[in-house]
């Protein structure tokens, strides 16, 4: 059965906040659960990160609905095609942004940042503000706090550890 999305045809698309399948997606692909069983999604069409919370009621939970790579609290923040999402061991939320090339960040506090990609297209190693990446597009992390991200154009798996450098795994 269908737990969230899709509308009365259950295959529409779209931006809408709802409950059940009242409620729209475009395109999702990641998902993670929390601690408390709510369920996120990787809202990738619309740029946001949504939450399905066990009585099936979605809400924006991350993201503004408009492409972009800006930071700020997770209202004010602008994701270009988030795919991928884990949380961490410290709660944090990792989303592996693919048209931004960046590793996203969501802290507890909500506040969003870039991890690790400079914004820009290639695949170099180094401190996290320094590297950079291919069309980033899933991402799960260990009880460390190690993110591994998957690189489906380079065919890599690249990993990201504390504190946030970059190398091949």
């Amino acid at each position: 059965s269908i737990c969230a999305g899709g509308g009365s045809s259950q295959t529409q698309s779209g931006y809408t906040d709802g409950q059940g399948t009242a409620a729209l997606f475009n395109n999702p692909q990641g998902l993670a659960v929390d601690q408390n069983d709510n369920v996120y999604v990787a809202d990738t069409y619309n740029y946001a990160i949504r939450m399905i919370t066990p009585q099936g009621l979605v809400s924006t939970w991350a993201g503004t609905g408009t492409s972009g790579m800006t930071n700020g609290t997770r209202a004010q923040a602008e994701f270009g095609s988030p795919e991928g999402i884990a949380f961490g061991p410290d709660g944090s939320l990792y989303v592996a942004d693919s048209a931004t090339n960046q590793i996203r960040m969501i802290a507890p506090d909500g506040q969003v940042s870039a991890l690790a990609g400079t914004g820009y297209s290639g695949q170099a190693d180094g401190v996290a503000s320094n590297a950079t990446f291919i069309n980033p597009t899933q991402i799960c992390t260990d009880s460390q706090g190690t993110v591994y991200v998957t690189e489906n154009d380079t065919n890599t798996v690249r990993m990201v550890s504390l504190p946030y450098e970059v190398t091949d795994s």
